[in-house]
Order: C-alpha cells, then sequence, then structure tokens
C-alpha cells in the first residue's frame, strides 16, 4: 500500500496546482454532498477522501453515476480512505460540476479535490489598485482598505477566460467549514499594467481567512481556486508607532503606510 501511493499518487501530486474543495463533516452517517467544479483546461483531478466504513458514488458533469476503471483508483480502502485521480482523456461529461456522495457507518468525513489545470491564479495583496506590486498577505486593521491584485496566465489573458469575483470567506481549518463575509467582485485594469484584475477593497478578518476566486472559462464555465490567507500588522518603520486601529502614525520626515517613504524638505 505504501509504495502504491509513493510510485502512483505522489509524483502526479506536485503538478496539482489547484486547490478546489476541502469539505470537513462531522457527521456523515446520513449521506453528505459536495460539488467538485472541473474546468475545460484540466487534465486530472483528484479526490481524497477519508472516513469509516464509507460508501462513496461520484456523479459525472452530467450527472450520470462515474464508473472508475483500475487506473483511476490509486487506493480503495472503504475503512478508512480512498483516493481517486479521474483523467480528462476526452471525456464528453468531464468538465463542470462532479458530484460526491458519502455516507459512513460512523462518524464524519472529510473530502478533498485538487486539480492540474493551466489555469493558474496569481494573486497578491495590496493597498492600492493601481499598484504593480503585491504582499503575499493582507493588512490587519479595522480602517486598512486592501485589495487583490490577479493575474491568469498569458496564454488565456486575450481570450474570453476572466476572473469573476472572490469570496472573503471566515474560515475554521480544523473543520472544514467557512461562511462567506464579503462577496467582491473583479475588474479589469489597463493591459500596460503588470496586474490584469484588481477587486473592491475589503478589511482583513480578525482570523485566518480563505479566498476562494472564481472567474469563467471561454465556454462560460465557473472554475475556483481556494488559498488559506491570514491578516499581518504593518511594520511601523523610522520610529512610526503603530496606532490602535492598525494604522502607522509617522513623524513628521516620513509618510507612507509603514512610514517608509522620506517626506522631501527644502525643495529636495
Amino acid at each position: 500500500m505504501e509504495f502504491q501511493l509513493i510510485a502512483q499518487y505522489l509524483p502526479l501530486t506536485v503538478q496539482e496546482n489547484g486547490f478546489l474543495v476541502e469539505h470537513i463533516v462531522a457527521d456523515c452517517t446520513t449521506a453528505t454532498v459536495a460539488y467538485v467544479p472541473i474546468d475545460s483546461k484540466s487534465d486530472w483531478f483528484s479526490l481524497i477522501i477519508i472516513g469509516s466504513q464509507m460508501t462513496v458514488a461520484l456523479y459525472d458533469a452530467d450527472g450520470n453515476l462515474y464508473q472508475q476503471n483500475a487506473s483511476e483508483i490509486i487506493s480503495n480502502d472503504k475503512e478508512a480512505a480512498m483516493i481517486l485521480r479521474i483523467f480528462n482523456s476526452n471525456k464528453p461529461s468531464f468538465v463542470g460540476f462532479w458530484r460526491v456522495s458519502i455516507t459512513t457507518k460512523s462518524g464524519g468525513c472529510t473530502l478533498q479535490a485538487r486539480v492540474a489545470s493551466s489555469i493558474q491564479v496569481n494573486y497578491g495583496f495590496s493597498l492600492s489598485i493601481s499598484a504593480d506590486t503585491t504582499t503575499p498577505q493582507p493588512f490587519s486593521g479595522s480602517n486598512v482598505s486592501n485589495v487583490v491584485l490577479a493575474n491568469l496566465p498569458q496564454s488565456l489573458q486575450q481570450t474570453n477566460f476572466q476572473l469573476s469575483y472572490f469570496e472573503v470567506l471566515s474560515y475554521n481549518f480544523s473543520s472544514g467549514h467557512g461562511d462567506a463575509q464579503a462577496v467582491l467582485g473583479f475588474k479589469p485594469r489597463d493591459t500596460s499594467c503588470a496586474y490584469q484584475y484588481y477587486s473592491e477593497p475589503f478589511s482583513c478578518p480578525s482570523s485566518a481567512f480563505a479566498l476562494k476566486i472564481t472567474g469563467q472559462d471561454a465556454d462560460g464555465m465557473p472554475f475556483q481556486r481556494i488559498a488559506a490567507a491570514y491578516c499581518i500588522k504593518p511594520s511601523c518603520q523610522n520610529n512610526g508607532t503603530l496606532t490602535s486601529d492598525g494604522a502607522c502614525l509617522c513623524d513628521s520626515l516620513w509618510t507612507g503606510f509603514e512610514c517608509n517613504l522620506p517626506i522631501c524638505l527644502n525643495g529636495g
């Protein structure tokens, strides 16, 4: 079993570049259902399902019960865990929402879905919609307005692929449950900008959270990517002081969000 996982599962896992779904339910003795969106640029997707004495039913994008072939079943231990890898192979019902139904004899269950796709969303955080540089995490503070700057791959930027909106999820990473705190739209920027899209502003939640970024492919089918994020405090430089609302109070010679921009005097 261990050799099978190493030989068949791990080598392709490093090529899976999109995190689609993490669904954790405390009680799965009654069937729990999750939907997995598969985009038109996907080569394959993987499902990791954990539970006790499971019954699992998988339905393709047309709603038909899907029977996996032997090469798609990496692990089939229904007493504890299943790992499935479904390849595109020009399946007519591959693109769209797949449905996974899980029932356990006792206890909860977990579903994680990942995808290997040429749709990669490159994003970062900024305090300005016109910036060309970003930080990997947003800044905290009740009066701080963050924006997401994002790109699709260069090969898709002149096509009908587009980013639509993102959700800020107040996320409990131990339970896998997330509540939408905000749903914010993306808007296009000038083609000369380093980032293709900017978002509506948002305040960073008080704890770790998740971003769910949603877009549309050339056929109008949705795609989504989920990523974890957390809020950081600004590093007030040059004798700046962090105030209670999360902003830096700068002295008379410095400005900028982190007091890192000098104020030129005497015509300098």
